[in-house]
C-alpha cells in the first residue's frame, strides 16, 4: 500500500485542476446546447428545444425532431439538470457533475489498471498521472458537455467485463449491462464503438471465458437490448438530418480511419513518439514480461474502438481536415494507461527518465512533434495560469454588451448560426433570438407557427445583429435583412448600422480540443474582420404604398 499516498495526492491535484473557478468563462456553443435543453427540462417535466420564448433551432431545426425534442443523447441534460435543481442554474452548477464524473474515471482507471497489473507495480500509478495531469482530460470534464460521462461509463463498463471474466459471480453480468445502458444514453454512437471494441477484444482474447459463461453473457446481452433498443427503434437514433455529407462512403471512410488514427496524437494524452516507444518495448519483452499480453489487449480495446468509431462516424471529409477530436474523448483514459505503460518501461532502467518523461508529455507538446505546422507549446503550465485568471470571450462580451443595452423583448441575431445559443442561453429572459429558421427548415409548420417568437428568417428583422468575426456572406445577411418589405399599407426598409465593435477575438477561445483551446484571450488576431461586431436597426425609409404606386 505504499503506492497510495502518491495516488490520494494525485487525485486531489486533479480535483483542485479540475474543480478551481469553474466558470471562469461563460459557456461555449456546445456547452449552450446541453444547458438550455436541461433548463427546459427542469421547467416543464420533459426534453424539449423550446422554453415559451426561445426555440433552441441550431442547424435550422435539425437537431430537434417533430415534437422539438433533441435528437442528441439525453443523458447529459438529465445530469445537468438535476445540477441546476440542486444549486441553481448557473455557469458553475452546469459543469460541476461533468467534473465529478471526470474525478470518477480517475478512479476507475486506477481500479483497472491495479487489477490487470497488479497493486504492487508503479504502472497504475503511472497511468493514474498521465491522465490526471492530461490537460486534454482536464479540459473535458471541465464541459457541460457529455464527454466525461462518456469516459466515466465507458471505463465503468471495462472494469465489470474484466470482473465478470475474472470472478464469473452473476451480480457483475448485472452491473456490466447497466454501465453500457448509462454509456448508451451518455452518446449512441461512441457507445456503438465502445462495444464493439469490447466485443473484439472478447473474441481474441476471452473465447473460452465467453464460452464457458455463455448463459451469463447473454443475459448481459439481453438486458441491454431491452433497455436502448425500443428507445432507438422509436426516437431513430441513427436519424440525423443536422449532419450532411455528400461524399461517396468508401473514399470518406478509408480517409476517417486514417485521421482518427493519426489525431490520436492532437489528444496530446499518448503522443506519437510515446505510441511508438510502447511498441518497441512490447517488442522487445514479449518473452519476458507477463504483462504483455494485457498490454496488447488494452492496445487492441483502444484500436478498435477508433476503427469502429470511423466506421460508424458522421463526419464529413470536405469541410475539416482533421478528425472531430470529441468523438476521440472516450479513447482518453485508456491511452492515459497505455501511456503508463510506456512509462513503466521506461521506469524499469531509470526512475528519473520516466519521470522526466511524464513531465514533458503532460507540460508540453514535444512528443508530439510533426512536419507540419508544428510549433512548441505549453500544456498544464498555460492551464494553472489560465484557470486562475478570467478573460474575455467572444460570448461573453457579447453577453455583456446587450445585457446593458437590449430592451425588453428586443429581437437578436446572430452569426454563425452556433453563436445564436449561448446568447439565448444567458439572455433568454431579457431577449428573443430571431430568424433561426427559414423556408428550408425540417421542422413541421403547424408546429413551428404556433410558438410566440420571431424565428422565420423570411418574416422578422432582428433589432441588434451580432457578427462573430466578419465572414463570407455577411454583407449578403445584411442585403436580406435590409430589404424593403410592406407593413400596414406601408414600404418599409430599415438600415444596419455598427454601435459597437468589441475588441476581441470572434471565434471560440475555449473549445476543449487542444488545438483550438487559446489558454487564455487571442491577441495575434485581425482586428478588422475577427473581431466582435454588432449592429443596431433603424428605419431608413417608410413610404406609403399609394405614394410609391402614384411615383411608378
Amino acid at each position: 500500500m505504499r503506492l497510495g499516498y502518491p495516488a490520494i495526492i494525485i487525485f486531489l491535484a486533479a480535483a483542485y485542476l479540475g474543480l478551481w473557478r469553474l466558470d471562469n468563462t461563460v459557456f461555449w456553443d456546445d456547452e449552450t446546447e446541453t444547458a438550455i435543453i436541461a433548463k427546459n427540462l427542469l421547467k416543464f417535466g420533459h426534453l424539449t428545444g423550446w422554453d415559451e420564448r426561445n426555440l433552441f433551432a441550431y442547424s435550422n431545426g435539425s437537431l430537434l425532431d417533430d415534437n422539438l425534442r433533441p435528437r442528441n443523447s439525453p443523458l447529459g441534460y438529465i445530469v445537468t439538470a438535476v445540477s441546476f435543481r440542486v444549486f441553481g442554474i448557473s455557469t458553475w452548477s452546469g459543469r460541476f457533475p461533468f467534473v465529478l464524473a471526470g474525478l470518477g474515471c480517475l478512479v476507475l482507471l486506477a481500479l483497472a489498471l491495479r487489477e490487470d497489473f497488479g497493486r504492487d507495480s508503479p504502472l497504475w500509478i503511472y497511468g493514474v498521472a498521465s491522465l490526471a495531469f492530461s490537460v486534454s482530460f482536464l479540459l473535458n470534464i471541465r464541459q457541460c458537455r457529455y464527454y466525461s460521462l462518456a469516459m466515466f461509463f465507458s471505463m465503468l463498463t471495462y472494469v465489470f467485463y474484466r470482473r465478470c471474466l475474472r470472478s464469473g459471480r452473476l451480480i457483475y453480468f448485472i452491473f456490466l449491462p447497466f454501465a453500457a445502458v448509462l454509456l448508451f444514453y451518455s452518446n449512441f454512437l461512441l457507445c456503438a464503438a465502445f462495444l464493439l471494441g469490447l466485443s473484439l477484444v472478447c473474441v481474441v482474447f476471452h473465447r473460452s471465458e465467453l464460452w464457458k459463461s455463455r448463459l451469463k453473457f447473454f443475459l448481459a446481452g439481453s438486458l441491454f437490448v431491452l433497455a436502448t433498443v425500443p428507445y432507438s427503434v422509436y426516437y431513430r437514433v441513427w436519424y440525423r438530418p443536422d449532419i450532411v455529407s455528400r461524399e461517396i462512403w468508401y473514399i470518406r471512410k478509408p480517409i476517417l480511419i486514417w485521421w482518427n488514427f493519426r489525431d490520436l496524437n492532437l489528444l496530446g494524452v499518448m503522443p506519437w513518439i510515446a505510441a511508438v516507444g510502447l511498441f518497441c518495448f512490447m517488442l522487445y519483452y514479449w518473452r519476458q514480461q507477463k504483462n504483455i499480453r494485457m498490454m496488447v489487449e488494452w492496445v487492441v480495446l483502444t484500436s478498435g474502438y477508433v476503427l469502429f468509431l470511423a466506421l460508424f462516424s458522421p463526419q464529413a471529409t470536405d469541410v475539416t481536415e482533421i478528425a472531430d477530436l470529441r468523438y476521440l474523448v472516450l479513447t482518453i483514459p485508456f491511452l492515459a494507461g497505455l501511456t503508463g505503460m510506456f512509462l513503466w518501461f521506461i521506469h524499469q532502467r531509470t526512475r528519473l527518465g520516466a519521470f522526466v518523461v511524464l513531465a514533458v508529455i503532460t507540460t508540453t507538446n514535444l512528443l508530439g512533434i510533426t512536419p507540419k505546422d508544428w510549433k512548441f507549446r505549453w500544456f498544464l503550465p498555460a492551464y494553472v495560469k489560465e484557470i486562475h485568471h478570467s478573460y474575455p470571450t467572444a460570448y461573453g462580451e457579447a453577453v455583456r454588451f446587450l445585457q446593458e443595452n437590449a430592451q425588453q423583448d428586443d429581437k437578436v441575431f446572430a452569426w454563425p448560426d452556433c453563436t445564436n445559443y449561448p446568447l439565448m442561453f444567458y439572455l433568454g429572459d431579457k431577449v428573443k433570438m430571431c430568424c433561426l429558421l427559414n423556408a428550408q427548415t425540417t421542422l413541421p409548420p403547424a408546429k413551428t407557427g404556433n410558438l410566440s417568437a420571431p424565428l422565420m428568417a423570411e418574416e422578422n428583422f432582428p433589432d441588434w445583429i451580432v457578427f462573430f468575426r466578419w465572414l463570407p456572406g455577411d454583407k449578403e445577411l445584411l442585403k436580406h435583412f435590409s430589404r424593403p418589405y410592406v407593413q400596414e399599407m406601408r414600404q418599409v426598409q430599415f438600415r444596419y448600422r455598427s454601435v459597437k465593435l468589441i475588441y476581441v477575438y470572434g471565434e471560440d477561445t475555449t473549445r476543449p480540443e487542444l488545438s483550438l483551446h487559446s489558454f487564455g484571450p487571442k491577441t495575434n488576431y485581425n482586428r478588422k474582420n475577427e473581431a466582435v461586431y454588432v449592429l443596431k436597426k433603424s428605419v431608413i425609409e417608410r413610404r406609403p404604398l399609394d405614394d410609391i404606386m402614384q411615383s411608378k
